[in-house]
Formats: C-alpha cells, sequence, structure tokens
C-alpha cells in the first residue's frame, strides 16, 4: 500500500491528501459526534483530536466519546449501552427527536422493560447477542433517557386505551362500553356494560357491525367508516387494539379479544357484520383462536355473523413493516428503531407474542366463521399486502365461503375509501346486499 501511494501519487494519494484536508475544514457546519477508542489503531484518537479540534475552532459544536479499549468499528457491540446513549443524547440535543414522539417511545418501551424484567426468562436457546440487541434498544443510560423524557405536561403520551369518538354526525351517539370498545349509534341510549359479562343494560334490536381498527386510529377517521353502516341504520361498535396489546397478545390481544366474544355472545344483536382494517384482522384471528377452543360454545355466535369486510388486512408478515409507521407515521428515524425492536422482539419473545401471532394467523387462513367475506386492498399497499388478503381469499374460497375481491391499482394503507369514495361504497353495498344485508340499491 506503501509502494503504491508513493508510485501513484498523482492517480491515487493526491486525492488522499485533498480530501482529508477538506475534511479538517469541513463546509458542513452540522454539528458532530466523535466515537472512537484509544486502543484503535486505524480510526486513531490522535487523527480524530485534530479534526474535532479544528471543527471546534470553526464554530462546529461537537461532541466526543472516546473509550480506553475497544476495536475498530465495534464500539457499539462492546459498549452497547454507552453507545446508544450518546448517539441519542447527540441526535436529541439538536431537535431531532419530537417530544410527541419521545413520549410515543417511552410508553411502549417502559412496558416492554417492565415485560423484560419480570415475566420473560431469555432461556439458552437465545444468542446473547439476541438479548444484548433487544436490552440495548429498551434500556438507555442516564444521558440516554432524554430520548424518551418530555418536561412538557401539555403533551400526551401514547395512549394505552382508546379517545372517545368524536366528529360524527350530529345524530350519533357515542359511548364507551369497556376500555378498548366505543358504541356509536343514532340513537341516543345510554348503555353500559357489566365489566364481568359484557351484558348491556339495554336490549338493541339494529344490526350490529364491528369495526376492528387499524394501529393508532385517529377517531375522526374511524367515523368516516362509521358513517357508512350508520347511514343504513346500523349500530356500530369501534374496537381498539393499543401497541402494547398488540406486543403482548396474551396479556393484550387476547383478553380483548374474549372480552369482544363475550360481547357477541350475550347480547342479541342480530346479524352481525365485521369490518376489520389493517391489523384489525389479526385482532379478529385472536377472537376466531378463542372460538375454535370452545366451538361448541362460540360457534352458534360466529354463525351470527352474516358479512365480513377486511381492508387492507394485516398479518403475521407485515407487523414489522407497518406497526412502527403506524406508531411514528412522521419520523423515519423512530421507525427503523421500533422496527429494529419489534424484529428482535418476536425473536426473543417467541413463546409469549410469535407463536400467537402465527397462530391466529392460520385460524384466519381456515376460519370457523363462514359468513361470505369481502377483500379491499391495493397493489401498492406494502402493508396490507395484496398477496396476503389474495392468500386468504383463495382458501376461503376452497372451503366453500363466497368471497369477493376488489383491488385498486394504487391506493395507500387504509386509506381506499378515502381516495375511491364511490367505488369502496360501491363494493361495500353490493357485497352487504348479497349477503342479504340491505335490500335497496345505495
Amino acid at each position: 500500500m506503501a509502494y503504491h501511494m508513493k508510485t501513484f501519487h498523482d492517480a491515487a494519494t493526491s486525492h488522499y491528501i485533498r480530501s482529508s484536508q477538506l475534511f479538517h475544514t469541513n463546509l458542513c457546519h452540522a454539528p458532530a459526534l466523535f466515537l472512537l477508542s484509544r486502543s484503535d489503531p486505524v480510526g486513531a484518537e490522535r487523527s480524530n483530536r485534530s479534526v474535532h479540534d479544528s471543527w471546534v475552532k470553526m464554530g462546529i459544536k461537537c461532541t466526543w466519546k472516546c473509550w480506553d479499549r475497544s476495536p475498530h468499528v465495534q464500539h457499539y457491540t462492546k459498549h452497547p449501552k454507552e453507545y446508544v446513549a450518546a448517539l441519542y443524547a447527540h441526535l436529541d440535543a439538536y431537535g431531532l427527536v419530537s417530544q410527541p414522539e419521545k413520549m410515543r417511545m417511552r410508553s411502549i418501551l417502559v412496558l416492554s422493560i417492565e415485560h423484560f424484567e419480570a415475566n420473560v426468562e431469555l432461556r439458552g436457546r437465545h444468542s446473547n447477542m439476541e438479548a444484548l440487541r433487544l436490552g440495548t434498544i429498551l434500556r438507555f443510560t442516564s444521558r440516554g433517557k432524554r430520548l424518551i423524557t418530555c418536561k412538557s405536561e401539555s403533551i400526551q403520551p401514547l395512549q394505552c386505551t382508546p379517545l372517545a369518538m368524536v366528529g360524527l354526525s350530529r345524530n350519533a351517539h357515542t359511548q364507551t362500553v369497556h376500555e378498548n370498545m366505543v358504541y356509536i349509534s343514532n340513537d341516543k341510549v345510554k348503555l353500559k356494560a357489566d365489566p364481568k359479562t359484557m351484558k348491556l343494560n339495554e336490549k338493541i334490536d339494529k344490526p350490529l357491525c364491528i369495526i376492528m381498527n387499524w394501529m393508532m386510529a385517529k377517531p375522526n377517521h374511524v367515523q368516516k367508516y362509521a358513517q357508512l353502516y350508520l347511514d343504513h341504520d346500523f349500530d356500530v361498535l369501534s374496537v381498539t387494539c393499543t401497541p402494547w396489546q398488540l406486543m403482548w397478545p396474551a396479556t393484550g390481544s387476547q383478553v380483548l379479544t374474549e372480552k369482544l366474544l363475550r360481547f357477541m355472545e350475550v347480547n342479541s344483536q342480530n346479524p352481525l357484520t365485521v369490518h376489520g382494517f389493517s391489523v384489525g384482522a389479526y385482532v379478529w384471528a385472536e377472537l376466531l383462536v378463542h372460538a375454535v377452543n370452545d366451538k361448541k360454545r362460540f360457534q352458534p355466535v360466529l354463525d351470527r355473523v352474516a358479512c365480513q369486510v377486511f381492508d387492507s388486512g394485516a398479518d403475521i408478515h407485515e407487523i414489522p413493516v407497518g406497526f412502527p409507521s403506524a406508531v411514528f407515521p412522521r419520523n423515519k428515524f423512530m421507525q427503523e428503531l421500533f422496527r429494529t425492536y419489534i424484529k428482535t422482539h418476536m425473536k426473543v419473545f417467541h413463546n409469549v407474542a410469535t407463536k400467537h401471532y402465527m397462530k391466529a394467523t392460520d385460524v384466519f387462513h381456515h376460519t370457523p366463521c363462514r359468513a361470505p367475506g369481502l377483500f379491499l386492498v391495493s397493489k401498492t399497499d406494502l402493508v396490507g399486502a395484496e398477496k396476503r388478503s389474495r392468500s386468504v381469499h383463495d382458501s376461503w374460497v376452497r372451503s366453500g365461503i363466497k368471497c369477493n375481491f376488489k383491488c385498486w391499482d394504487k391506493s395507500p394503507h387504509v386509506l381506499h375509501y378515502i381516495h375511491h369514495p364511490e367505488e369502496y361504497k360501491q363494493a361495500l353495498y353490493s357485497h352487504m346486499r348479497q349477503c342479504g344485508l340491505l335490500k335497496d340499491k345505495s
């Protein structure tokens, strides 16, 4: 290499020298973080210190982190907590992580840490590196915690219970009957559900649509879909699953769906319609698992479902794709961080999370609910992928379930109705007429 640099000075070495000079007199004045080690002969401390001092003299704000002993480009592997703390403290110092997103991350990670420490034992079958990666993402040292700490009390953290529905038509009446369920009706009837039995205090004779919401669905967005049913004198039950409930199904989504199944069992609305969006398809699948486990009791409940609609349905394969985007819709950096955690979560917590996702996905493909199904998808939707819905559709058709399939060439995830309102309503109402739920053309 020394011979190369001497012999090919004009073709190579002169460019190295020029680049080094420009690096020292940096034209990019963004704040910088230097991460290095005293024992690293390649990324030598002396060379980095020279650049650091040069930049500081020019007025560039710099942060310096030097370990006593750490191999070249392996500081993160050797010192994960300190590395993450230094990196995120630097990013946070310059406003690269917004306050609401810090609070969102805090809400999710704090709950995950509790499960990680109290409820799950990492067994020998998991590699040390997997445990290390998970621990690194979940734990932040005192400096790193700045990433997920917010001093402003006016900013709300990620909700662990859904908000009340707002923005519905003037005649619509909404009320919470469970922490994850909001009842919406054109009738102003005061309803309460018994916490244990889920029995409503009033008998409702109207048909009911159960909307299984997508992750982090905003109430004013959900109401647009609720209105499709309210306009035809349906009542609507809006069901929400929180990120924490999705991540820990045994104590989250499965508890929720057990309550929902009980609600369907003891309240006499007939017929029932299920309209699921994105991860709502998975949550509905968890309900199907409950029903399969006690088929004698719950098959009659499923038989009362007259119509199934799944918009942008997502299963286990799409959880790492869509989940981070739903929680952090406007921050690519936080999406990637959370995506890394979700992938590690699914590996490390196979027995308490992933195996339940797999079971629910399998039951959804071989559903005990025989009501005709409508699938609403888009070729450009990576989360509610067309091929996944097509696979479910084909499986249902083979088992004798009547199905309709509507696929748009271009339409965002769970926004098909917003982008194609007339086609969406036509497909939905046509399907409902086939199911005997609508008599007049709408």
